[in-house]
């Protein structure tokens, strides 16, 4: 009768492939791989494939290291055995990940590779130990049997702060290496190590702080790499940090992240192949393509000087809106990391902000907070609060340049009257994706959780590659958005053209990776004509004065300035102009008759505007005292004044109305009222390189190098609507195409 063999015996014959060396090894590897498979069924699957992915190696890991605490070097035996080319091909990226995650933060090395052997006086230093030369003929005198040297410095790049990588030998023979801050090894606190497994005592630690202090003595000839506590551009922009990270010119290289903030969410997982066949389909919607836009544009807006701004999609509870904001963030990172809950305070926000700057920013369902409106003004503002520490001093606000995305099932600003600065600062879009097949949808769901950040290092290498380009398409996609009739719509349309830029670079990616292309600037220009030039919901009063204050942009040379803001009389009307109003120090007064053609010839009501503008506060017309109850009443919706020793009657807006009812920054006022350079220099250089840009584009034929900038100069200034450009002279024109031409 055959004997009955046991079901962890039937496991021991299986899975018996690790070595073992009956000399030395104390234990059978094998024999504690059958209990795990007991315990762990899904061990036994992964060890019977033929072929290991990445979230295999993973899976195991997790279940030999956290659940068995196995170590590390104990893992790769079984790694080696069961999937040896597979083991061998995985990148240090994904071993180290691995060893953070699952073997307690601290990396094994074979010990093979710790081949010391040098003198560094008075000490010497082998695998066997560091000794100290002794005295008038005395012998060496050994310090420690575990030897310990430093391996790497990290350099932060936010705060120029240091950590040291030891590497050691542990009483057990193991190598290891692990970060640790300064004064561990060069005070007192040297003690900690002794838990880590180094060998020495009270007497020997002030040796040991010589003796790391004669190795910093030679800190040259020791690696350097960086650290980080925040996501963003550091080194003038040559250095992007996302998490674990550091993205050059060159190429990626990992660096140690001190924060538990960013640490995670930047990793690759996955298979691009497998990524690109299921997800496919949903790139088709053009809602989808914007939001995966949106994960571009906010590493590149501080190129192209846009201020930082939201993606707010809001539907009810279908239309895949979280589904999709997954999708945008598996571009760059682990969605499940990048994405943020929106019901979080204020302050947790803010750090968020703080610790991803010029990365992506992703917060789902804002339904769930209703203090979320009050952080939009923050985002825009891009500077969060000063705040006071333990120690009485004032930790310095945060700052940072990023695109928000969000979620809702209802829009953040649109509809609410009080708050135009929070609709200067957010685009909403209210839109969802058509009901799709539930198994498909699934189908993406699980593809999203097991393949993501398989695009990251190409987007960033694309914008190293046009970073000095990307100005150059800011201005060029601008000319090709419908014009903005209000300030409102021309800061909106600012945030689309960034997208529009994002989506270029982001749509070359897609064609190297046989995804479809679409057509970005096609794309954004629907969203705006959508969102911004039809939208209905901006309060009537409102656009009214965003239209006027537009007008009064528009046509500054139609205005006189009084002699308190142009003593020289450098910016007075020449010519045969229409007054249109006058400017002073604190107010822009409007000739009444002007005003009113304008805003009827817009579509407005002008009497309506007027009543309007009088509730709101606005207007500061003239006012007189009733004798009776002492209070003020209107006299008149005009104003009075005296401007440049002539009486005027006009109507007077504030520059401190417009500041609060359209929440413009004093920078972007254009009053001139400290200005040296007069009322339209800097912005009529940027005119002068758009309308040639514009130019070529409306003409392809002469982007060729056969027509040269002096006849491309000739054919624009004969061409209609130019002649405002002459005041730059031929020569300035001539520059200007030169270097269009360049950058075409």
């Amino acid at each position: 009768m055959a004997a009955v063999i046991s079901y962890r015996g039937e496991l021991l014959q299986k899975f018996n492939k690790i070595p073992r060396d009956l000399d030395t090894d104390l234990k059978d590897l094998n024999e504690d791989l059958a209990d795990i498979i007991i315990a762990y069924p899904k061990m036994k699957k992964i060890l019977g494939k033929k072929q290991w992915a990445i979230q295999d190696f993973m899976d195991a890991a997790e279940i030999l290291g956290r659940m068995c605490q196995l170590a590390f070097w104990e893992a790769e035996e079984v790694f080696k055995a069961y999937a040896p080319e597979d083991w061998e091909d995985i990148h240090d990226a994904y071993r180290n990940e691995m060893i953070d995650k699952y073997f307690n933060g601290i990396e094994y090395t074979d010990l093979n590779n710790f081949e010391v052997d040098f003198d560094i006086y008075p000490y010497q230093v082998s695998k066997e130990g560091i000794k100290k030369e002794g005295t008038e003929g005395e012998g060496c005198r050994t310090i420690t049997r575990t030897p310990v040297i430093l391996h790497r410095i990290g350099e932060c790049v936010d705060d120029e702060s240091y950590k040291y990588m030891i590497m050691y030998k542990t009483i057990t023979g193991q190598i290891l290496k692990k970060w640790v801050d300064p004064e561990i090894l060069l005070t007192s606190s040297m003690k900690e190590l002794i838990n880590s497994g180094l060998q020495f005592t009270d007497k020997d630690i002030s040796e040991l702080k010589f003796y790391f202090k004669q190795l910093l003595n030679n800190a040259n000839q020791i690696p350097l790499e960086y650290t980080a506590n925040k996501n963003g551009w550091k080194k003038e922009n040559t250095v992007l940090i996302t998490g674990s990270y550091a993205h050059t010119a060159a190429g990626k290289k990992e660096i140690l992240a001190l924060t538990e903030e960013i640490a995670g969410a930047y990793e690759v997982r996955g298979n691009k192949k497998e990524w690109i066949e299921n997800i496919k389909p949903l790139l088709d919607f053009d809602l989808i393509r914007l939001k995966c836009y949106a994960t571009v544009a906010a590493l590149i807006i501080r190129f192209i000087s846009v201020r930082s701004f939201i993606v707010h999609n809001y539907y009810e509870s279908s239309g895949l809106k979280s589904v999709s904001m997954q999708l945008a963030a598996s571009l760059m990172g682990n969605p499940l990391e990048l994405i943020k809950d929106a019901d979080s305070t204020k302050v947790g926000i803010e750090k968020t902000l703080e610790y991803n700057t010029d990365t992506p920013i992703y917060f789902d369902e804002t339904s769930n907070n209703k203090e979320f409106q009050d952080v939009i003004y923050m985002i825009g503002n891009e500077q969060g609060k000063n705040r006071g520490n333990k120690d009485g001093g004032i930790d310095k606000a945060g700052k940072w340049k990023t695109v928000v995305q969000t979620t809702g099932e209802t829009p953040l600003s649109k509809g609410q009257s009080t708050n135009t600065g929070i609709q200067m600062r957010v685009i909403e879009i209210f839109e969802g994706i058509p009901r799709l097949d539930a198994d498909y949808i699934e189908r993406v769901k699980e593809t999203l959780d097991n393949n993501y950040g398989l695009f990251q290092d190409e987007i960033i290498q694309r914008i190293f590659k046009d970073q000095d380009k990307l100005r150059l398409f800011y201005k060029s996609i601008h000319m090709r958005f419908e014009k903005a009739r209000t300030v409102f719509a021309d800061r909106t349309k600012n945030y689309f053209v960034a997208l529009a830029v994002a989506g270029m670079e982001l749509e070359e990616v897609f064609k190297e990776n046989g995804i479809p292309e679409k057509d970005p600037i096609e794309i954004c220009k629907a969203y705006y004509q959508k969102t911004v030039i039809e939208d209905p919901t901006i309060p009537y009063y409102i656009r009214a004065l965003d239209t006027v204050y537009s007008w009064h942009l528009r046509n500054k040379k139609a205005f006189e300035y009084s002699k308190e803001l142009d003593p020289d009389g450098k910016y007075s009307i020449k010519g045969a102009v229409e007054l249109k109003g006058w400017i002073t120090a604190n107010a822009i007064y409007y000739d009444p008759d002007q005003l009113q053609d304008y805003l009827t010839e817009k579509g407005f009501n002008f009497e309506r505007v007027i009543g309007d503008w009088k509730d709101k506060g606005i207007l500061e017309p003239a006012r007189s005292k009733d004798p009776k109850t002492g209070e003020y009443r209107y006299k008149s919706w005009k104003a009075t004044t005296t401007i440049n020793d002539q009486r005027v009657k006009a109507v007077k807006i504030p520059f401190d109305k417009l500041r609060s009812v359209l929440n413009i920054r004093d920078e972007d006022m254009q009053d001139m009222k400290n200005s040296n350079e007069g009322p339209d220099i800097k912005e009529m250089n940027v005119s002068l390189i758009e309308a040639c840009d514009q130019f070529l584009y409306e003409n392809p034929e002469l982007k060729n190098i056969t027509h040269t900038p002096e006849e491309v100069t000739g054919l624009f200034i004969r061409s209609k609507d130019r002649e405002e450009l002459l005041i730059y002279g031929k020569k300035e024109i001539i520059k200007a195409f030169e270097l269009c031409k360049k950058h075409k």
